[in-house]
């Protein structure tokens, strides 16, 4: 085997890896000014100014970046809103339950609850828009998922590392939480999913229970009376967020398919059928390795998500 093919093959990937270039560039430039302009409009006064400044920047100067490069997924989809449900859940209610079994003293009502409620909201749109839109499709070459759901899970958790009292488990958490919310956008065909769910996050756990969002603590409904089993950085350094998201992630791999989990028996019929699906048509309109039916869609549908380029995207 050759470890540095020459010939025409070779060349394929040039034009794709120039206009991933250009985008970063161009990215890069607008965001360095929409920074500076944004300065001279935000007042100083403006509670976490920075973060402001650097995620709206972002989240408007990537937009253009983001449309040149041919997305793996889709953009503004939204679809099997069950997984969603599935997702808040799963990662929700550990929370709650731990949160209510310590004690809430409140409610607290005042003005400062709306403004952070759509402030938190407009903050999950911009994250989403730089990580699981434009990084992740910027590192998802040549079709394939997996490389843009771990880089924009790196970069999401590298941002968060200068947050108060950071540590070797949040970091894990928030990287974790960006795979998952990746795999969310993929499955659900856009960002409406995971900017909701990011914003379910920071909204239950930082406005309803008082709990620090990031190392950052925020006007809330109520406060917790009682000791909590983390650290001032939130429940984002948690050992039971770790499991959590370790088991989602895993169902979203292993189990949740969007033509439903393909049996023992269905990859039995696969392998049977061959390993490499011949994508030649039939005379049903399948390849003729494929698997007959509704199994045939299933198991292309899990090689897809197991990120083969070259299958058909969801």
């Amino acid at each position: 085997m050759k470890l540095f093919p020459v010939g025409p093959s070779a060349l394929k990937p040039l034009p794709e890896v120039a206009m991933r270039i250009l985008a970063g560039a161009v990215a890069a430039g607008s965001a360095f000014a929409g920074f500076h302009l944004l300065s001279l409009f935000l007042p100083v006064e403006l509670p976490f100014r920075w973060f402001w400044l650097r995620s709206l920047a972002l989240a408007i100067c990537l937009v253009p970046a983001w449309l040149m490069l041919e997305p793996p997924s889709g953009r503004a989809g939204f679809r099997r809103a069950e997984l969603l449900l599935l997702s808040a859940c799963a990662v929700l209610l550990p929370f709650v339950l731990v949160a209510a079994g310590s004690g809430l003293a409140g409610p607290f009502l005042g003005p400062d609850i709306a403004f952070w409620a759509g402030a938190l909201l407009l903050a999950a749109l911009a994250e989403e828009i730089q990580f699981r839109g434009f990084l992740q499709d910027l590192f998802s070459i040549r079709g394939m998922k997996l490389p843009g759901i771990v880089v924009s899970g790196v970069l999401f958790s590298f941002v968060h590392m200068n947050n108060p009292s950071a540590g070797l488990l949040s970091t894990l958490n928030i990287f974790l939480f960006g795979v998952l919310l990746s795999m969310l956008r993929v499955r659900t065909g856009g960002l409406a999913a995971p900017a909701i769910l990011h914003w379910l996050w920071n909204s239950v756990t930082g406005i309803v229970l008082g709990l620090n969002v990031s190392g950052l603590e925020l006007p809330s409904l109520f406060k917790p009376s009682g000791g909590l089993p983390w650290g001032g950085f939130g429940p984002e350094e948690s050992p039971i967020l770790t499991v959590c998201l370790a088991l989602l992630c895993a169902a979203f791999v292993f189990g949740i398919d969007s033509a439903g989990p393909i049996s023992a028996a269905g990859r039995v019929a696969s392998r049977k059928h061959g390993a490499a699906l011949d994508d030649s048509p039939d005379e049903n309109g399948g390849g003729r390795g494929d698997p007959p039916g509704d199994l045939r869609s299933a198991v292309r549908e899990s090689h897809s998500w197991f990120f083969y380029p070259g299958l058909p995207r969801t």
